[in-house]
């Protein structure tokens, strides 16, 4: 039984000897079970015996091949998933600071978006009243926070045209306060100052918001408030403005500053503060194309941005600003009706919350945000309010 006949060499040839061996010996003795056998009959019983017993190794050793495939595959599926889930957070990481970086970004360069100070060359040529035939002082004048604002004063009483014409005639102390849109500079409503001072006759104050022109420090809400704040004081303690007829004239975000202004005169007025000799000045607003909020707008030019809208800080509420102001001050709303900027249902719902006792609204069907001034009526409609008697 120690040595292996020609089958069993075969069969060596899958299984190492001494394994082979020990299976024969099995084998053997299996085979004296069987009785009436000869040798040749006994040999091939015994390769028969050992085929079997083999062939369930075989089987074993399958079996085991096969749980390892399985667990290997199941490793390889653990390990793609882990790094399936790896890759997710990542992309979630990524995804989520290209996000904030994005939101700072919008939050941050808003006041780029908000305020154009530089637009059409606003930085570096800035027009003059003298260029369109007016006389005209500049001043500069200092904040409560040191900021310097350039203003533009044209007084009537130096215009030695009208003083030529108007010799017998009492002279009409109405003085225009100019409140500019968010984009250039003062020169840039210079055609404007030329039909309130030559054509209407009346004195003109215009500024540059900080940061524009030549006024320094840098443009934001709280800061333009402070520009109104001064310009109001301006005008309290001028010999010639604090008697005068005042018409605060904004367009667009002058509008939303004009409001503002309206409201704290209304606050002064009831203060006392600014006097003439007969009675409180008085004071009227012209509105044109300006909105309740800048987050009201933000849907209308970027529907994109719409959600967020809350992340504006620029916010300018004249939707409440509006409602402070006292009902004794007449307002004029001028809406361009294809405004592609701000809302035309944004004039309208302004005029809407006014508590002015004398008010009034133009539509004007094809007025575009910039060209509404340039419409049939529009300065007939401006003349028309300014000369009437506040009741």
């Amino acid at each position: 039984m120690g040595v292996l006949s020609k089958n069993e060499k075969r069969i060596s040839k899958t299984f190492d000897t001494k394994h082979l061996l020990s299976l024969k010996r099995n084998a053997s003795r299996t085979s004296r079970s069987y009785n009436q056998i000869n040798s040749d009959q006994h040999e091939r019983l015994i390769t028969t015996i050992l085929y079997d017993r083999l062939n369930n190794n075989n089987l074993i050793k399958n079996n085991i091949v096969a749980i390892k495939i399985q667990t290997t595959n199941s490793n390889k599926t653990d390990n793609n998933t882990n790094k399936l889930v790896k890759i997710g957070k990542i992309v979630k990481y990524v995804t989520l600071s290209i996000t904030t970086i994005g939101l700072i970004g919008i939050y941050n360069l808003q006041l780029k978006l908000v305020y154009l100070p530089s637009l059409n060359d606003g930085l570096s040529q800035i027009d003059t009243p003298s260029q369109y035939g007016m006389p005209y002082e500049e001043i500069f004048l200092k904040t409560s926070d040191m900021v310097m604002l350039q203003v533009y004063v044209l007084r009537q009483r130096l215009n030695k045209a009208y003083k030529n014409r108007n010799k017998n005639k009492s002279y009409k102390n109405t003085t225009i306060v100019i409140l500019c849109p968010n984009a250039g500079n003062i020169g840039h409503s210079l055609p404007i100052v030329q039909i309130f001072y030559k054509s209407f006759h009346y004195n003109v104050v215009i500024y540059s918001y900080r940061g524009y022109g030549r006024s320094t420090g840098s443009p934001n809400e709280s800061g333009l408030k402070i520009d109104a704040q001064t310009i109001l004081t301006f005008l309290s303690q001028d010999p010639e403005f604090k008697k005068s007829k005042i018409i605060l004239y904004g367009r667009s975000i002058g509008g939303a500053v004009a409001i503002y202004m309206a409201s704290l005169a209304s606050i002064t007025l009831s203060r006392n503060l600014l006097q003439i000799e007969n009675g409180p000045q008085e004071t009227k607003s012209v509105l044109e194309n300006t909105f309740l909020n800048i987050r009201k707008v933000i849907p209308y030019i970027f529907p994109i941005l719409s959600y967020l809208s809350f992340l504006c800080h620029q916010v300018w509420p004249s939707e409440r600003y509006i409602t402070l102001i006292d009902p004794n001050i007449p307002t004029l709303f001028l809406s361009g009706q294809k405004d592609e900027i701000v809302p035309p249902d944004h004039m309208f719902q302004l005029y809407k919350l006014s508590n002015s006792k004398t008010k009034e609204i133009h539509l004007f069907k094809d007025g575009y945000h910039n060209d509404t001034v340039n419409q049939r009526f529009y300065w007939k409609y401006v003349h028309n309010f300014i000369e009437a008697i506040s009741i």
